[in-house]
C-alpha cells in the first residue's frame, strides 16, 4: 500500500471498502447469464409493484411512476441494459393494469416521462457497469504489472523492463550482476548507467519499441575497460492495455564461459588434428555409444586400408589381427575396458591390405562419464615391424659374436696343439729317410697339421671379423692326397 493510502482515516478506508464491495457485487451480478439477469430484474419490479399496491390505499394513484424508479435503477444495475429495459416495460405495464390505468393525456405524459427517465437511468447504470469493468481491468493490469515486477526482481535469469524512455521499471539481481550495476536503478536511464553500450544495441531497442521482437543467439559486448562479454539476448515490446507499447523487456544470458569453452574445445580439436597429421602413428577416436571410429590418413599409408572401410566399427580392425594374437588381444582389450581401466597397451601382428604381416603396438586411453561408463576411446597404433626386424638381426648378431668369441678361443688353443704336432711330424719325417712307408705317414701328419693350422687361421679371422678370402679348391687333388690313409 502506498504512503497516501496509509495516511487515510478510518472513515475514508471504510468508504473505500464499501465502494469496492459494491462494485465487486455488481460485477458478480453482471457475470451471470443474460436470462438470469433478466429474471432478477423482473423479480425486483414485481416486488416493487407489490409494495406499491400495498400502499395504494394511502397513496392512491399519485406518484405511481416515481415510486417505481428505484426498482428500475436497481434492476438496471444488476441486470444490465437488457434487465433495465425489461424493468421499464414491465413497470409501465403493471402500473397501468394494477395501479393507475392510463385515462387521459396527463397519464400519457407521465408515462412518457417515466419511459424517458427510465432510459436515462438504464444508460447511467450501463455507464456505471462500464466504469466498474474498466476499473477492474486497470486493477488487474496493475496487479499483473506488480506481479511481473516481482517476478523480474526475483528471477534467476538476467531480465529487465524499460519504459518508452528506456528508464528501468524492473531488473533482476542477475541482470545487475551481469552488467555490474549497483544500488537502486529503478527509474534511472539505461544509457546513463551503461554509457558504453554499442550503437547496434540501441538500434535494436528502437526497433523493439516499434513492435519488433529481436533475438541474438551470440552477441559480443566489449566494455570500455577492454573486457569482453558474450551474451545471448532477446528484446521484445510489452504492451499497456490502453496506450499500446509501454516499453521493452530484455532477456539476457551471459554465455562467456560457454564461448570460452567452445574456443578451448576448438583449439584442442585443432591441436589433435595437427598432431594426427604430424605423427607417424595411426591415430583413432572411437565413439563407444555409436560405435563410429575416426582414423587419420596413416591407415592408408601404413596398412593400405581406406579409413571409410573402418569407420563403422572397431570390429573391422580387430578382424585383421593375426589369429594367434587375436585370442589374446581381443579378450584383454574388452576386459580392461569393462574393469574400469583408463589406459591399455597391447602388441600384436596384423595383416596389411597386401597380405603381409605388420608388428604393431596399440596404446589407448578410455574416457568415461561421471558414472564411469566408457564413452570414448582415443589411441595410437605404432608400426614396429622394422624395429622388430632390427631387434632380430641384433640378436642374431649377438649370437654370432658369442660364437665367434668361442671359436676364437678354441682356434687359438687348437693352433697351439697343431704347432706341436706339425713340429714333431717334420722331425719324424726327417729322421725316417730309410723307411719310406713311415716317412709317408709322417708327411701325411704334417700335411693334415698344416691344413688344421689353416682352418684355425680362418676361424680366428671369423672371430676377429676380418674379411675372409675364399678361393677355389681342387677336390680331385684333395681326395688323391687322402689315398694314403
Amino acid at each position: 500500500m502506498s504512503k497516501d493510502n496509509n495516511d487515510e482515516g478510518p472513515d475514508s478506508r471504510a468508504n473505500s471498502a464499501a465502494r469496492h464491495f459494491l462494485l465487486d457485487s455488481l460485477g458478480a451480478f453482471n457475470a451471470w447469464p443474460t436470462p438470469w439477469r433478466m429474471a432478477t430484474a423482473a423479480t425486483i419490479v414485481l416486488i416493487a409493484v407489490a409494495l406499491r399496491i400495498a400502499l395504494l390505499s394511502g397513496l392512491e394513484t399519485r406518484l405511481v411512476y416515481v415510486t417505481l424508479f428505484p426498482a428500475v435503477a436497481i434492476a438496471a444495475l444488476l441486470g444490465g441494459t437488457y434487465g433495465g429495459v425489461l424493468a421499464i416495460a414491465l413497470s409501465a405495464l403493471l402500473a397501468h393494469v394494477f395501479i393507475a390505468p392510463i385515462a387521459g393525456p396527463a397519464d400519457v405524459l407521465g408515462l412518457v416521462a417515466f419511459l424517458f427517465s427510465g432510459a436515462i437511468i438504464v444508460a447511467m447504470a450501463e455507464l456505471v457497469r462500464m466504469a466498474r469493468t474498466e476499473a477492474a481491468r486497470v486493477e488487474a493490469f496493475r496487479q499483473s504489472e506488480s506481479d511481473l515486477r516481482l517476478f523480474v526482481d526475483q528471477a534467476p535469469a538476467a531480465i529487465a523492463m524499460f519504459d518508452k524512455g528506456m528508464c528501468y521499471i524492473a531488473a533482476s539481481e542477475r541482470w545487475k550482476k551481469d552488467y555490474r550495476l549497483e544500488g537502486d536503478i529503478i527509474g534511472r536511464p539505461h544509457y546513463e548507467l551503461l554509457p558504453d553500450l554499442p550503437e547496434r544495441w540501441k538500434a535494436i531497442n528502437r526497433r523493439a519499441l516499434k513492435g519488433e521482437t529481436i533475438r541474438l543467439d551470440e552477441d559480443l559486448y566489449q566494455r570500455a575497460d577492454g573486457s569482453i562479454q558474450w551474451l545471448a539476448r532477446e528484446v521484445m515490446p510489452w504492451h499497456h492495455p490502453h496506450d499500446g507499447i509501454g516499453g521493452i523487456t530484455v532477456f539476457s544470458e551471459d554465455i562467456t564461459a560457454r564461448k570460452q569453452a567452445e574456443a578451448a574445445l576448438k583449439l584442442d580439436e585443432e591441436r589433435f588434428r595437427l598432431f594426427a597429421q604430424a605423427t607417424d602413428d595411426l591415430i583413432f577416436d572411437r565413439n563407444v555409444e555409436t560405435g563410429k571410429v575416426w582414423w587419420n590418413d596413416k591407415l592408408k599409408q601404413l596398412f593400405g586400408y581406406e579409413p571409410a572401410e573402418f569407420e563403422s566399427g572397431i570390429e573391422h580392425w580387430l578382424s585383421r589381427i593375426h589369429p594367434d594374437d587375436a585370442n589374446r588381444v581381443v579378450p584383454s582389450h574388452e576386459t580392461q575396458i569393462r574393469d574400469g581401466a583408463e589406459r591399455w597397451t597391447n602388441e600384436c601382428r596384423v595383416f596389411r591390405a597386401d597380405g603381409s604381416l605388420a608388428h604393431v603396438v596399440v596404446r589407448g586411453f578410455v574416457i568415461r562419464d561421471e558414472k564411469g561408463k566408457p564413452i570414448r576411446m582415443i589411441g595410437g597404433i605404432m608400426d614396429v615391424t622394422e624395429r622388430r626386424e632390427l631387434d632380430a638381426r641384433f640378436k642374431q648378431s649377438q649370437k654370432l659374436e658369442a660364437i665367434g668369441q668361442l671359436t676364437g678361443g678354441v682356434a687359438h688353443d687348437f693352433n697351439n696343439l697343431l704347432t706341436v704336432i706339425l713340429g714333431n711330424a717334420e722331425e719324424i719325417a726327417n729322421n725316417l729317410t730309410g723307411d719310406q712307408r713311415l716317412r709317408l705317414l709322417a708327411e701325411m701328419i704334417e700335411t693334415a697339421a698344416e691344413r688344421g693350422s689353416q682352418l684355425t687361421r680362418q676361424l680366428l679371422a671369423f672371430a676377429r671379423r676380418q674379411p675372409l678370402e675364399p678361393r677355389s679348391v681342387d677336390i680331385g687333388k684333395l681326395l688323391a692326397d687322402m689315398d694314403g690313409l
